[in-house]
């Protein structure tokens, strides 16, 4: 499968292109707008990876960003899928075990709190 994400914001420089892929490093243009960790690429790009694939950019400066990556995949029919019931169903954890508390970090209040909505169940 071949897929192609196009922004038309304000674009990556040429020399550093490379650069989007390393963590914590954003380009001149991310740290003007003061967004982000400079994790979601390299993620994304470990991601497709592991899929068997490779993460490609191209972009120009005032004109946007071009990423695009081909995984491989095969058709298959529904019918030839194992279905697999869970055989039971977590109720609760054993008494006694330990509370644990997660610290939830994010630059963006409306992510911080999507994701303990997400955890809190």
């Amino acid at each position: 499968m071949y897929f192609e994400i196009e922004d038309t914001g304000l674009g990556v420089s040429t020399h550093e292109l490379e650069k989007v892929f390393e963590p914590f490093v954003q380009t001149e243009t991310g740290r003007q707008a003061q967004e982000g960790t400079g994790l979601g690429l390299p993620i994304s790009r470990k991601f497709v990876e592991v899929l068997g694939g490779k993460l490609n950019v191209s972009s120009q400066v005032d004109r946007g960003t071009l990423f695009s990556f081909n995984v491989p995949a095969e058709v298959v029919s529904a019918s030839t899928l194992p279905l697999s019931k869970p055989s039971r169903r977590v109720i609760a954890l054993k008494p006694g075990q330990l509370l644990y508390r997660i610290l939830v970090v994010d630059d963006n209040p409306s992510n911080r709190l999507l994701i303990v909505k997400l955890l809190s169940p």
